[in-house]
């Protein structure tokens, strides 16, 4: 059947037959790659626009399915062939995660696939040919946070490696950080953290890495963090703290835990020495008399105007994003964290 596609796409462009041409497009991925060259080059020596014009689309279809199948199933030196021959590396396939999380989603990001399915030498691949790790499809996850998610520690080095943002794309406003917390993933969460990932990072609801921990019931990545100096009774936009997490999940242990070290801050919370959430607001570079870098905290000493967590648009580096920020009261020293990119390159 493959050989007849061929033979049809030949005679197609001889006879400068649209209709078949416009057919055979949908058929893409069963065509010879030699043969595809060949009739575009026979094509373009005939000189018809339409027809070069249809034979250029059906070798693009032709690179990006080689691409997205070769990413799918792992083959990193097909994929580093497609890449040689100049298919984009930011391509967005169709892919399934899991009914779980959605279904089929129309596009994600092929790097976001590799990442998922912890291929580490086509996500290396990918990585040599500039792909962008920011980029995020339907699932609306970086790359980042979908090797952080599903435990892939080797991905995650290469993408830190090749400065992937820390404080990139997870899904429903979470960061990286987040999607390794709640899954117990603790040696990605020091991974992290290390390169500059704030442990207490608040997503767009106001929760942080310990209310993802605890509510999942990852009791080893909430001593961790715990034992960093996290703040154990933070309360998210709801109210809500990670000992409510945790018991709304049913993880009464973990809840009855996280209650009777809140307990024992009382006192200091009565004092005045507990974190407290407020909001920040300004442009990347500034915020008051303070600078935010694009990762770690810078001392402000204005522009608290809420106690309630909310985000700013602002630019940095040509690329727009939402920040959320997070102030709290070390000592005095009010510093804001710079916890949530949204950057616009989607597929």
């Amino acid at each position: 059947m493959e050989a007849d596609k061929n033979t049809l796409l030949i005679k197609a462009v001889e006879d400068s037959d649209i209709v078949k041409l416009a057919l055979l497009l949908q058929f893409a991925e069963d065509l010879d790659r030699e043969m595809v060259s060949i009739a575009l080059d026979l094509a373009l020596d005939k000189e018809n626009a339409t027809v070069v014009k249809l034979m250029k689309k059906i070798k693009e279809n032709k690179s990006h399915s080689g691409l997205s199948s070769a990413v799918t199933r792992g083959d990193h030196v097909a994929v580093a062939a497609a890449l040689s021959e100049g298919t984009d590396p930011n391509l967005c396939m169709p892919y399934t995660f899991s009914e779980a999380w959605g279904g089929k989603h129309e596009r994600v990001p092929v790097l976001t696939v590799a990442a998922h399915k912890g291929y580490v030498q086509v996500v290396s691949a990918l990585l040599e040919a500039n792909v962008n790790t920011e980029l995020i499809g339907d699932f609306g996850c970086a790359a980042l946070a979908t090797a952080a998610a599903w435990g892939h520690t080797q991905v995650v080095e290469k993408l830190l490696g090749h400065r992937a943002d820390v404080h990139g794309d997870a899904t429903y406003g979470d960061l990286p950080i987040h999607a390794a917390a709640c899954n117990g993933h603790l040696n990605i969460v020091k991974m992290l953290h290390a390169h500059g990932s704030p442990l207490d990072a608040v997503t767009n609801n106001g929760r942080t890495p310990l209310h993802s921990a605890a509510y999942w019931g990852r009791k080893s990545t909430a001593e961790w963090l715990l034992e960093e100096g996290v703040t154990v009774d933070t309360v998210d936009k709801y109210g809500d703290t990670p000992a409510d997490d945790a018991d709304r999940r049913g993880h009464k242990e973990i809840a009855n835990w996280l209650r009777g070290l809140q307990h024992t801050t009382a006192a200091a919370t009565a004092s005045g020495a507990a974190s407290v959430i407020h909001t920040a607001s300004g442009t990347a570079g500034a915020a008051a008399s303070g600078t935010i870098g694009s990762t770690g905290a810078a001392p402000i000493s204005a522009g608290i105007t809420s106690d309630i967590a909310s985000t700013t648009t602002s630019a940095i580096a040509g690329a727009q994003f939402n920040y959320s920020s997070n102030v709290r009261n070390n000592g005095g020293d009010l510093k804001v964290v710079i916890t949530s990119f949204k950057r616009s390159a989607r597929c």
